[in-house]
């Protein structure tokens, strides 16, 4: 069968112009991040998604481009972190080629073999890095060679003339341990890849020191690698895991949708609470609400996404938007008459926000000393309790004895300054607002919602927090 000329020209036009995945992510990246430099993208085993490396972080990014997650993506059957597994192949490929003329290398002595080698991005004044090196015998003795790559950090405005005078000093071990112990290495210049280096590990998202990375890429937790024992015994592991068996081979789970994305949470998390599953605004996948947090599953059940989900069109994170939206229901549902309520100025609010609380908290009592300034810039502060260190505590008997004093609003304000309120009991809602609290993400104070429920954390003067309700558009209007 022959197709017409036009049908046959159609076709070559839409071949023409369709975009390659390299442009369709570095567009929708650059919607939203436009200084961030985009690298590799590859298929991804995530339906209808597109993995992309920029600026030291992982994206994964809808094939029409419309839609990007900045977080992580796992395979439910072999309970994998896939992101972290791309991260290790990215950093594999790049310490691959750095050779050992850009390495300080402390190796087993003969006759000790070496078992493992470890990469570590260090910094000449970072403690941290200074007690992983103080071990260095003792890493050596468990058959580990520890090679290391200078990351000088901004906050160590030195650290980069010393790592250079260190990787000038004729004897850079000798030098470098002088240095790890505290000696200051003096100044020295010739060439060397202290800049290099730590432009790499700006490129691979290493922002901290010591970071340190197994043979195949992956990072190794600080708490296990600063113990020798530890650190050995997690390499072993690492070694005998990879020799095994392949990870089990996915195999779509014969359900609904709504039912699988059920399965595919619980079998990674099985204590998880699952409040609501409905369609996730790209096709082909669920959502999921856990508590003041979203997950994204594929209708097949194979694969799990964690993070924020970002609609480029609009520029718009929906992930935010959905949780907001529920935390204003839980927030709509805790009655006026049990909040301690400061109006704005002449009664007449602009903006709305409820403030979770606890009358020990510094920053907290630093908003109230302020709630004037707040209120006659047209802001109603609505406070509810959160008692940090939990029910029945001394933080939590205070919030019951203001509750239940016959003027609230004074004892609350006179609580804020720090008098103890006189003991008493009632009848009062601190409980079910900590509850509440605890439901909408609250895990400090003072922790703010705006009347649409979008979640800001933390104070902020009057006139910035008028700028932020500003900025949210209608967001913080009064309700």
């Amino acid at each position: 069968m022959r197709l017409p000329l036009s049908i046959l020209g159609l076709l070559t036009a839409v071949t023409a112009i369709a975009a390659t995945p390299q442009e369709v992510a570095t567009q929708a990246i650059g919607t939203l991040m436009p200084k961030l430099e985009v690298g590799a993208v590859q298929e991804s085993p995530l339906p209808g998604f597109y993995e992309a490396m920029a600026g030291g972080q992982f994206f994964y990014v809808s094939k029409d481009g419309r839609y990007l997650l900045d977080g992580n993506a796992y395979d439910v059957a072999g309970k994998r972190d896939l992101t972290a597994k791309s991260r290790a192949r990215a950093n594999k490929s790049a310490l691959d080629k750095i050779g050992p003329d850009k390495r300080i290398v402390f190796a087993p002595p003969a006759p000790a073999q070496t078992r493992h080698a470890v990469t570590v991005f260090t910094d000449i004044d970072c403690p941290f890095c200074r007690r992983f090196h103080q071990q260095i015998a003792a890493y050596n003795a468990k058959g580990i060679a520890v090679e290391y790559l200078f990351n000088a950090l901004v906050i160590h405005p030195s650290a980069d003339e010393k790592a250079e005078a260190v990787w000038c000093a004729k004897d850079r071990p000798a030098a470098f341990t002088a240095a790890m112990g505290g000696q200051d290495p003096g100044k020295a210049t010739c060439p060397n890849p202290v800049a290099e280096l730590t432009r790499l590990a700006q490129s691979l998202g290493i922002n901290g020191t010591p970071t340190i990375l197994a043979a195949d890429g992956s990072q190794i937790p600080i708490q296990i690698a600063q113990s020798p024992d530890q650190l050995a015994a997690e390499l072993d592991r690492r070694v005998q895991n990879s020799a095994a068996n392949a990870p089990p081979q996915a195999q779509p789970v014969d359900a609904t949708p709504d039912v699988a994305a059920r399965k595919a949470l619980q079998a990674l998390v099985p204590q998880a609470s699952i409040d609501t599953v409905e369609a996730a605004p790209m096709p082909g996948y669920r959502q999921l609400i856990v508590g003041s947090q979203m997950v994204y599953v594929s209708d097949d059940g194979l694969y799990l996404m964690q993070g924020s989900l970002h609609d480029t069109r609009n520029r718009r994170d929906l992930t935010v938007a959905r949780v907001a939206e529920r935390s204003k229901t839980r927030l709509d549902a805790a009655p006026a008459g049990q909040r301690i309520v400061f109006p704005a100025a002449g009664g007449k609010a602009k903006y709305t926000m409820t403030v979770f609380t606890d009358l020990d908290c510094g920053y907290c009592r630093k908003l109230h000393s302020q709630i004037a300034e707040y209120n006659q810039r047209g802001i109603e502060v609505d406070y509810l309790f959160f008692p940090r260190s939990g029910l029945n505590t001394p933080s939590y008997d205070k919030a019951v004895s203001v509750w239940c004093a016959k003027d609230r609003k004074a004892a609350f304000t006179a609580a804020k300054t720090g008098k103890d309120p006189a003991p008493m009991k009632c009848d009062n809602p601190v409980a079910d607002q900590f509850k509440l609290g605890t439901d909408i993400g609250v895990d400090r104070t003072p922790t703010i919602f705006t009347a649409d429920g979008t979640k800001i954390i933390g104070y902020l003067p009057p006139d910035q927090m008028v700028a932020k309700l500003q900025s949210l558009g209608g967001a913080g209007e009064a309700r």
